[in-house]
């Protein structure tokens, strides 16, 4: 078993609304791929020609429903009350939980590193550049980092310093 240092990126995308999922968001995930060496995306068999036509994807196909976090979940049925009803659905619910499963799946299929990045198949749309947000994110992720921390980045003030995410969580 061989362990490289790099933080090795995965995302997931699947169809969990019944409108939005076209090639708007397929775009974005073309945007955030070509940001890193390689994105590792779990996705649906019926996305396959969408995923192999993406350079620096590596596609790995599982359906949705076959999530263990799905199987655990499905049969939810209170939500919460306070959320945006339309993005905020049991679906995305169960997506955002699955992340680690999500994670874990591509470790199973041999790809092992001592860290790695969860990346959201959308969060492109939310920065002014897209490439040069996660240029600056990828490169504070290629220092070594040590196994005994936990990294949630997020939103900064700009004067802070650029080292933020081995000393404080970040929203």
């Amino acid at each position: 078993m061989s362990t490289t240092t790099h933080p090795i990126y995965v995302t997931a995308i699947y169809k969990i609304y019944e409108t939005g999922y076209d090639a708007a968001v397929w775009e974005r995930l073309r945007t955030l791929a070509g940001t890193v060496k390689v994105l590792h995306c779990i996705c649906s068999e019926s996305d396959r020609s969408r995923a192999e036509a993406i350079p620096n994807l590596i596609p790995h196909y599982h359906e949705f429903e076959s999530l263990e976090t799905y199987k655990l979940l499905s049969q939810a049925q209170i939500l919460p009350t306070i959320r945006k009803a339309s993005k905020d659905t049991k679906e995305f619910m169960i997506l955002m939980s699955a992340k680690t499963e999500i994670i874990h799946l591509v470790r199973s299929k041999g790809f092992y590193s001592s860290h790695y990045v969860w990346l959201d198949a959308g969060i492109s749309k939310i920065f002014k550049d897209p490439f040069q947000t996660l240029s600056a994110l990828h490169t504070a992720l290629e220092k070594p980092k040590k196994s005994s921390h936990i990294f949630i980045p997020g939103c900064h003030k700009p004067q802070q310093d650029k080292n933020f995410l081995g000393y404080c969580i970040n929203w």
